[in-house]
C-alpha cells in the first residue's frame, strides 16, 4: 500500500507530522480524522513506516543509545499527558519535541508513524526491544487491553524513577571505597617503582643480610620495573578473558552468584535484587497477566542470572500445581521474609499487594544499608592500609634498624 506524509493539528491545536500507510489518499485522511487530527497537508511519500522502523532498529551505535533516565522521564511525561486527556499520538509528538536525545526523537517519530498506520502503542514499542524491554511492552499492552493505560504508565514511571534513585545512591555510596582503593594501588605502584629501588641501592652498598620480607619487596619491585609491559599485557588479557567468560550462561551464573556472597556488598546487592523482583512481579500481576506469564517476563527482566534461574524453576514447577512460596524456599536465594509474604499473599489472594509491600521493605532496608555503607566497610579499609604499612615497615625499615644497631656497636 502507498504511504502518505501528513502534517496535521491535534485537538489542542499542536502541529503533528508523520507517515501513514493506507490504500489511497481518501482512506489515509479518514484514518487521521478518526484520531482527532485536522489535516493541514497530505502528500504521497516514498518512505514506509516499516522500512523506517527497520532502519532505526538496526541503529543504536555509540551515539544512538537511550538511557534509563530517558525512559524514566518518557514514562512520567507520557503518563502526565495521557492523564490530562492528550491523545497518545499528540503526547508522543510533544515528548519528541522536548527530548534532548536525537536518536530517541527519531524513534518516537517512527512510533507515531506506526501508530498512525494502525499499530497499538505496545506494538510500536515492541519494534525497539533495546529501548523498551519485554516487561515494559507487556505492562503497556495489559493497560491497553484492560483500559487502564494511565495506571500502568504511572506504575512504569514510578518503577523507572525508583530504579534511577537506587542506582544513584549505590554509585554515591561506593564512590568513597573506590577512590580509596584506587589511591592505594597508585601508592603501591609509586612505592614499587620509585621508593623501593632507592632502598635497594642503599642495602646493596651496605652489604647487610636482608630479611625475607625485604627480599620479597625488592624482588617484586625489580620484576615490575623490568617487565611492566608484560604485566600490563597479562592484566589486559585477563580482563578480556573474564569479560568473555561472564557473557556465557554458566559464567554469568557463577559471577552473579558470587556477587551475592561478597561481604557487605553482597547483602546490598541481594536487597535491591529482591526489591526489583518483588516490584516487577507486583506490576505484572496487578496489570492482569497470569502468574506464569508474569514470571516468564520477570525472569527475562531480572538483572541477576541466579535469580532468573530460580524464577524459571518456580514457573516450571507451578505448572505441576505446587505453591510458589514452597518453590521459592527450595531455591535458597529468597530470604525468609519474602517467602512468608508470598505465602500470605497466596492464602489471601492479594499477592500483588503484598509483593509491593515486600518491595517497599527491601527498598528501606537497602537504603539503610547504603546510608551506613561507609561505616561497615571502614574496618576493611583500615585493615588493608594497616597491612600495607606493616609490610612496608618490616620490609624497608627493619634492615635499616639493623644497620643502625651495627653502627652503634
Amino acid at each position: 500500500m502507498p504511504n502518505y506524509k501528513y502534517v496535521a493539528r491535534d485537538k489542542f491545536g499542536k502541529s503533528v507530522s508523520g507517515i501513514i500507510e493506507s490504500q489511497d489518499e481518501r482512506s489515509a485522511a479518514g484514518e487521521l480524522s478518526k484520531t482527532g487530527y485536522v489535516i493541514v497537508s497530505l502528500d504521497l511519500s516514498k518512505a514506509t513506516p516499516s522500512e523506517k522502523v527497520a532502519k532505526v532498529s538496526k541503529g543504536g551505535g555509540l551515539f544512538q543509545n537511550v538511557s534509563r533516565r530517558d525512559i524514566a522521564l518518557f514514562s512520567r511525561q507520557l503518563y502526565a499527558l495521557n492523564n490530562s486527556g492528550v491523545s497518545i499520538l499528540a503526547a508522543l509528538d510533544s515528548i519528541a519535541k522536548q527530548s534532548e536525545n536525537k536518536y530517541f526523537r527519531t524513534v518516537l517519530h517512527d512510533m507515531i508513524a506506526e501508530i498512525s498506520a494502525g499499530s497499538s502503542l505496545s506494538g510500536a514499542m515492541s519494534k525497539y526491544p533495546r529501548i523498551f524491554n519485554e516487561l515494559y511492552v507487556n505492562v503497556v499492552k495489559a493497560g491497553e487491553v484492560s483500559g487502564s493505560l494511565g495506571v500502568m504508565l504511572n506504575r512504569l514511571a514510578e518503577f523507572g524513577e525508583k530504579d534511577m534513585k537506587n542506582r544513584g545512591k549505590i554509585q554515591s555510596a561506593t564512590l568513597y571505597p573506590m577512590i580509596t582503593l584506587i589511591a592505594l594501588f597508585i601508592a603501591l605502584g609509586v612505592i614499587s617503582v620509585v621508593v623501593i629501588p632507592k632502598f635497594s641501592k642503599i642495602y646493596s652498598q651496605a652489604k647487610v643480610a636482608l630479611p625475607l620480607a625485604t627480599r620479597i619487596l625488592i624482588g617484586t619491585s625489580g620484576f615490575l620495573r623490568e617487565n611492566i609491559l608484560f604485566v600490563i599485557g597479562v592484566i589486559f588479557i585477563a580482563v578480556i578473558i573474564f569479560s568473555r567468560i561472564i557473557r556465557t550462561g554458566y559464567g554469568r551464573l557463577m559471577w552473579d552468584s558470587f556477587k551475592l556472597k561478597i561481604p557487605v556488598f553482597g547483602r546490598l546487592n541481594l536487597m535491591f535484587t529482591m526489591e526489583s523482583f518483588a516490584r516487577t512481579l507486583s506490576i505484572m500481576l496487578s496489570s492482569g497477566l497470569p502468574i506464569l506469564q508474569s514470571l516468564e517476563v520477570v525472569s527475562k527482566a531480572a538483572n541477576n542470572a541466579k535469580l532468573s534461574q530460580a524464577i524459571n524453576y518456580i514457573a516450571q514447577n507451578l505448572k505441576e500445581g505446587m505453591k510458589m512460596s514452597k518453590l521459592m524456599e527450595t531455591t535458597g536465594i529468597f530470604p525468609p521474609v519474602i517467602v512468608q509474604m508470598v505465602a500470605t499473599g497466596e492464602e489471601s489472594g492479594n499477592l500483588d499487594t503484598l509483593l509491593l509491600k515486600v518491595a517497599e521493605y527491601y527498598d528501606q532496608e537497602g537504603n539503610y544499608l547504603l546510608d551506613n555503607l561507609v561505616t561497615l566497610i571502614e574496618p576493611f579499609i583500615v585493615i588493608m592500609l594497616g597491612a600495607m604499612v606493616l609490610v612496608l615497615a618490616l620490609g624497608l625499615f627493619l634492615p635499616m634498624w639493623n644497620m643502625f644497631s651495627l653502627f652503634g656497636r
